[in-house]
């Protein structure tokens, strides 16, 4: 499945224009991050492109065809979104949650059947949480109910995740589960990702092309590692930066750090 935005722009009722000449490419099978500080428009960009708010100029395209030509349940059986978690007091166990993914697939009055239940577990079970099936989302940690949220959007069978910051306001162990997790999905199913995210480190480990998102509404989208560069992430986020790279025995390593 190809993703892509072209020349979109977008601006608030009588408010400044917010996104301006955005242009991308997302692929099944490839990760790409969105990355910018607050309030450089990343969430708005994430509600345009997905049709939850309208571009002001220019266009979504999935496989080449315009977003707004698609149906509801075309666009929602291809791409899984996952929102940011948050601790509310959800009703659901992580298996019902799991299983609202498969609503795409459903009739208007269509209820869940054994099957769609045996793919919300694989869902569980993909994302290494199966033993949490029974227990309420409102019981389970940050970490755990952002895993959940992904299995839900694997519920869908998509082709492609959609990610809000998938990893804020999780302790380091639980950001790399969940870093871990979408580099396992494309490696192992060819779900392709694309991660709205606020660390440029991050972006560099998994990313294969990213978008940074500057103040004035314009983005620099290309290959991760050719982006992602000091000086545009100085520009980004209005700070100098420094990137420094070393390598163990198995792997190499890269930390993004601010220069005070």
């Amino acid at each position: 499945m190809i993703f892509e935005v072209h020349n979109a722009c977008f601006r608030y009722p009588q408010g400044k224009r917010v996104l301006s000449q955005i242009s991308f490419v997302a692929k099944s099978g490839e990760i790409m991050s969105i990355l910018g500080s607050n309030g450089a428009g990343k969430t708005t960009l994430l509600r345009c492109m997905l049709g939850l708010l309208k571009w002001e100029r220019g266009e979504t395209q999935l496989d080449g065809v315009p977003l707004r030509k698609l149906k509801y349940r075309d666009v929602w059986s291809k791409i899984g979104y996952v929102p940011q978690a948050r601790l509310n007091a959800f009703t659901y166990t992580a298996l019902e949650m799991a299983l609202l993914g498969r609503s795409a697939h459903l009739g208007l009055f269509e209820l869940p059947n054994n099957d769609d239940r045996q793919i919300a577990r694989e869902a569980l079970e993909c994302v290494g949480i199966a033993h949490l099936q029974d227990k309420l989302c409102s019981r389970i940690s940050g970490g755990e109910l952002q895993m959940v949220l992904i299995a839900r959007a694997l519920a869908t069978k998509p082709q492609m995740l959609i990610l809000d910051e998938p990893e804020s306001n999780l302790d380091f162990r639980n950001q790399a589960t969940v870093l871990e997790t979408i580099k396992n999905l494309k490696a192992v199913s060819g779900i392709g990702s694309i991660v709205n995210t606020h660390y440029p480190d991050h972006a560099l480990t998994i990313s294969d092309t990213a978008l940074i998102m500057q103040q004035d509404g314009t983005g620099v989208y290309g290959a991760a590692r050719d982006v992602i560069s000091e000086p545009n992430l100085a520009k980004a986020f209005g700070i100098d930066v420094k990137i420094f790279e070393y390598q163990d025995d198995h792997h190499r390593h890269t930390c993004v750090m601010p220069v005070y």
